[in-house]
Formats: C-alpha cells, sequence, structure tokens
C-alpha cells in the first residue's frame, strides 16, 4: 500500500510522493525499539539501537498538527519545485506510525544537470536532491500515543518548543536556587556567573533541593565532601566561589558520585538512567 511522504515548508505541508515500500527499510517494526526505549531523560548517554521517548505525545503543547490530527495523502496538495528551498522536514504518513526527518540546507544538493543509473539511463536537468537518512530523526506510534528520538537537538525544528524538556534555568531560578540559606557565595560569585550546563543542572535539582530538610541537606553536602574535598561547609552552610564548586554540588544532588565495589575507586557517572524507565534490551 502507498504510503504518502509529506513536506512541512515555512507556511504550508505539501505532498512530494507517494511510497510503495518505505522510507526507512532497516526498522522492520517497532518492537525492538521499544524493547530499547528509555523515557527521556537528559543525564542519559544513550547506547547503539537505543532511543529515548516521550508517552503521551499528542497532548503535549509541541505535538504537530499531523499528530494531533489524523490526516491522509488526499488533504495535501502536491509539492512543486518551487517549494524544495522551502522544506524544514518531511514524514511518512499512515495510519498507525509516522517517520520524521529534518531538513536542513546542508542537506540539499543542487545539480544543473546529472544522469540517474536505473534500468534506464536518465538525464536530469536543475533539481534538488537530499538525502534519505538510515534511520529517521523521530517516530511517532499512533497506536500508543509514544514518540522515538535518539537526539533532541535533531528534532528541535521539527517540533517547536520540545527543547523545553531541557531547558537551562531562567535567571531568576537560578538567583532563587543559590539564595537557599543552605548555601554561601564567596569569592564574589553570583548569579550571572553561572554558564549554561549548570543552569540546566540547577533547572533538574532545584524542585528535589527545595523539599530536603535541614538534616538531608546535611548528609547530602557530607556526601559531596567525601567526593569533593575541596567543597567548604561553614556553619551547615555550603561554599561556592566558582563554578566547579556549584558543578559538584549538582551532581551530588544528582547523586552521581559512588565507589565501585571490588576496586573502591572513587568515580563520577558521566550518564544517569533510571532502573526503572526501561525493563528489556533487544538490538534491532
Amino acid at each position: 500500500m502507498s504510503k504518502p511522504v509529506i513536506c512541512k515548508t515555512k507556511n504550508n505541508y505539501k505532498k512530494l510522493f507517494g511510497d510503495d515500500g518505505t522510507l526507512y527499510p532497516e526498522i522492520k517494526d517497532l518492537k525492538a525499539i521499544e524493547e530499547n526505549s528509555f523515557i527521556f531523560d537528559n543525564r542519559t548517554n544513550l547506547g547503539d539501537y537505543e532511543w529515548f521517548k516521550l508517552e503521551n505525545f499528542s497532548t503535549k503543547e509541541f505535538a504537530t498538527k499531523e499528530i494531533k490530527e489524523k490526516t491522509t495523502g488526499a488533504d495535501y496538495d502536491l509539492a512543486t519545485s518551487s517549494d524544495a528551498a522551502g522544506i524544514e522536514y518531511i514524514f511518512e504518513l499512515s495510519d498507525e506510525v509516522l517517520f520524521f526527518q529534518k531538513v536542513t540546507r546542508n542537506a540539499f544538493i543542487k545539480k544543473r544537470s546529472f544522469i540517474t543509473l536505473g534500468e534506464n539511463f536518465e538525464k536530469k536537468e536543475n533539481i534538488y536532491l537530499f538525502q534519505i537518512n538510515a534511520y529517521p530523526d523521530a517516530i511517532y506510534d499512533r497506536t500508543k500515543d509514544v514518540l522515538y528520538f535518539r537526539k533532541l537537538f535533531s528534532i528541535t525544528k521539527i517540533f517547536t518548543g520540545i527543547n523545553e524538556i531541557y531547558r537551562a534555568a531562567t535567571d531568576t531560578e537560578v538567583q532563587s536556587f543559590l539564595a537557599e540559606n543552605s548555601f554561601s557565595l564567596v569569592d564574589g560569585f553570583s548569579a550571572d556567573k553561572v554558564k549554561i550546563p549548570n543552569r540546566k543542572k540547577i533547572a533538574l535539582v532545584q524542585d528535589t533541593f527545595s523539599k530536603m530538610s535541614k538534616q538531608e541537606k546535611k548528609e547530602m553536602f557530607d556526601y559531596i565532601k567525601d567526593y569533593y574535598p575541596n567543597l567548604n561547609v561553614n556553619n551547615g552552610k555550603a561554599q561556592i566561589s566558582n563554578e566547579e564548586d556549584l558543578k559538584n554540588i549538582l551532581y551530588g544532588l544528582e547523586e552521581r558520585f559512588y565507589t565501585t565495589l571490588i576496586s573502591k575507586e572513587k568515580r563520577i557517572a558521566n550518564s544517569i538512567t533510571s532502573a526503572g524507565a526501561k525493563k528489556n534490551k533487544t538490538k534491532i
């Protein structure tokens, strides 16, 4: 059955063509992807064959028209060559699964003329080309209302506003976090010196920290100091003199510090995945 391939231009949607096969033949079904998927957590580094997922995706503000509204190829006008330069992303449309791929300006190749090699040699003049990747940037399973993806930055152009799920704390939020009674800013350090990496960590941990009791905060600082001896704690307040102090406090709040069982080596976890985020692992 032919599956229409739709392009999103700056102001409209157009039908490119109907595909009798599939744009992404490497993906046989979604079972393996589902079994190798994690609820999105920016602290998690994916391995080969693994995907992030967002559930109840059609209810999100950044879900696109084609996800919120079920359409068919007949609902779209045919694209013309004049639409090529404005294409932002494409998607393969079906009743159950939608495959998305962003289209960047760098992905386009404009050829004055070339010869195609198929059953017959054919000369083409003045056309735009762009490459279909081996895997899509995002997959939407309509039957389960789940979006799968591997890199958040690859889909921000498709789902406008989705980067809010991994955002940096605002100036007000940073100021509020550092103003906690448990911190003491020294050596001229202030909220306006906090850079983006630490701002993103603050956005993740600020709620957790604000709900901690005084005793829990003391235990947290003891835990951090065991791995980061440079942290100074006076009268129950952790002193923050630079970005390094703040970074290690935030690592501690995420509980990234750990000691190996056998060698007793102290380490910092580069990636965090909740044990309940995924159960089984199967290669695609």
